[in-house]
C-alpha cells in the first residue's frame, strides 16, 4: 500500500492581527457616566477638604511621608489600610484584564477578600464611639459586594460589572480620596500644614 499524497492548495499565510497596545476598561457603565461619577467625587472632595481646610486653619500643605502615626495605630486601622491599598490597585488592575479569564477570576476573589476585609475593619474604626458620614460607603459595600458576587455566579456579567464598579468608584476611589482630609490619619501619613 502507498500513502496517497494530498495537494495542497497555494494559498498566501494569512496575516497576523495585531495585538492592540492599549486596552480601554470594561466597565459596568458607559464612560461618560464614569467620568460623571469621578469628576463628582473629586469635586465633593474638594469642596468638603476646603471647608474642613479652613474650619482647621490649614492654609498650605506640603507632601512628606511619616509613618508613624500608621504604624502606632491599631491592627484595626492597620488592616482596614492594607486591604484598602490592595483592594485599590487589585481594582486598577483588574479594570483592565480581559473579564471572564482565569487571571481576572483569581484576582477578583482576592480584592473581594480584600474589600471585605476593608468594610469589616471600618466598622470597627469609629469617632468618639460613634459611626460617621463615611459609614455610609462600608453600608453600600457590606450590601453591594455580595450582591456582585452573587451576579458573576449566576452569569449575569453586565449587572457584576455594574455592582463592582460601583463599589470601586465609591468604596475604594471616593472614600479613599476622604481618609486625605485634614486631621484624618491618612493626611497626617503624607502631608504637614504649614510652611
Amino acid at each position: 500500500m502507498s500513502a496517497t499524497v494530498l495537494p495542497v492548495a497555494d494559498s498566501p499565510p494569512q496575516p497576523r492581527k495585531p495585538k492592540r497596545p492599549f486596552r480601554w476598561p470594561q466597565l459596568g457603565y458607559p464612560y461618560p457616566v464614569v467620568g460623571v461619577l469621578l469628576a463628582g467625587g473629586i469635586a465633593s472632595f474638594a469642596w468638603v477638604y476646603s471647608i474642613v481646610a479652613k474650619a482647621m486653619g490649614v492654609t498650605e500643605a506640603h507632601f512628606r511621608l511619616n509613618t508613624a502615626p500608621l504604624t502606632e495605630a491599631g491592627w484595626v486601622i492597620q488592616s482596614h489600610v492594607i486591604g484598602a491599598v490592595t483592594s485599590f490597585v487589585l481594582g486598577l488592575v483588574i479594570l483592565f484584564l480581559p473579564k471572564g479569564s482565569k487571571l481576572h477570576r483569581k484576582l477578583g476573589w482576592t480584592w473581594v477578600v480584600a474589600m471585605t476585609i476593608t468594610t469589616l475593619a471600618s466598622f470597627f474604626i469609629r469617632e468618639n464611639g460613634q459611626f460617621t458620614w463615611i459609614h455610609s460607603f462600608t453600608a453600600l459595600t457590606a450590601v453591594m459586594l455580595p450582591m456582585g458576587v452573587a451576579m458573576a455566579r449566576m452569569h449575569f456579567a453586565r449587572t457584576h460589572a455594574r455592582f463592582m464598579t460601583f463599589i470601586f468608584l465609591g468604596g475604594a476611589f471616593t472614600a479613599g480620596l476622604f481618609t486625605f482630609l485634614p486631621g484624618r490619619l491618612m493626611w497626617d501619613v503624607f502631608f504637614v500644614a504649614g510652611a
